[in-house]
């Protein structure tokens, strides 16, 4: 055997028993603990629940779902402390702020999903958010949370003015965008 090839295959080994150590050294995590009878039975009526449900109500709740997920962290600990301070009202006050809630349009409902920052602007973003391909939905929400009021004030105003026809590309030139150019950006596309 040649010392080069003998090195070669010491080295290697070495490598080996090194990246070995360290998987070793490495804290395991422990998955989820196993459900007890109790719980497996909740979720057994929980899924049974859900598969209960018709098409349209499982499609609406993966919707809200979707769009908690992408509001921003922030907003997200916003609406647990409003939902905490809402479970706090007498049942009577939640009863009429549902049934307010419920008297809004469905487009209305929409908006305001998408977060206390962008419900308010939903109504002139409408036509801009409302037929986003799958691919481009994450980014223009992040885009759109991480606007300024002024900048989506004038958002609004540009998507009103824009032609149905050039509001896929307007959208895709404001999400490429960088965050501190977007506010000149939105002035000259409104000076067109």
């Amino acid at each position: 055997m040649r010392p080069d090839f003998a090195k070669t295959c010491l080295l290697g080994l070495a490598c080996v028993l090194s990246c070995a150590m360290w998987l070793l050294a490495m804290p395991v995590r422990a998955g989820p603990a196993p459900l007890t009878p109790a719980q497996r039975e909740v979720l057994r009526g929980r899924i049974a629940a859900w598969e209960a449900l018709p098409p349209a109500s499982r499609n609406e709740m993966r919707r809200q779902m979707q769009s908690w997920l992408l509001l921003p962290p922030l907003q997200q600990a916003a609406l647990r402390a409003s939902a905490a301070d809402f479970a706090r009202l007498p049942p009577e006050q939640q009863a009429a702020m549902r049934v307010k809630f419920a008297a809004l349009t469905a487009e209305q409902q929409h908006g305001w999903r998408l977060g206390p920052d962008l419900g308010p602007y939903y109504p002139r973003l409408h036509p801009l958010i409302a037929y986003v391909p799958p691919a481009e939905r994450a980014p223009l929400l992040q885009t759109l949370h991480a606007m300024a009021p002024q900048e989506l004030e004038l958002l609004g105003r540009l998507v009103f003015s824009t032609p149905p026809s050039g509001r896929d590309a307007l959208r895709q030139a404001l999400i490429r965008q960088p965050g501190a150019g977007r506010l000149h950006w939105l002035m000259v596309q409104m000076e067109r």
